[in-house]
């Protein structure tokens, strides 16, 4: 095992003892879901903004012919 290895293990097992701690775990996950959910809803929202100036593009060339 590659010293790389090692360390790429030992912060994933470092990470999943963080999460599902029995003290604290549930309460890091809901703030974990929270956090990620935001994110999804902006990314989401960035896309429809994309994809509303492609519309109005294609419109406005129909329109002027």
């Amino acid at each position: 095992m590659t010293l790389r290895t090692f360390v790429a293990l030992a912060g994933a097992a470092a990470g999943l003892m963080y999460l599902f701690d029995p003290d604290t775990g549930t309460r890091r996950r809901a703030q974990m879901r929270e956090h990620w959910t935001g994110l999804g809803g902006a990314l989401l929202a960035m896309w429809g903004l994309r994809r509303l100036d492609e519309l109005v593009d294609a419109l406005g060339e129909l329109v002027q012919g």
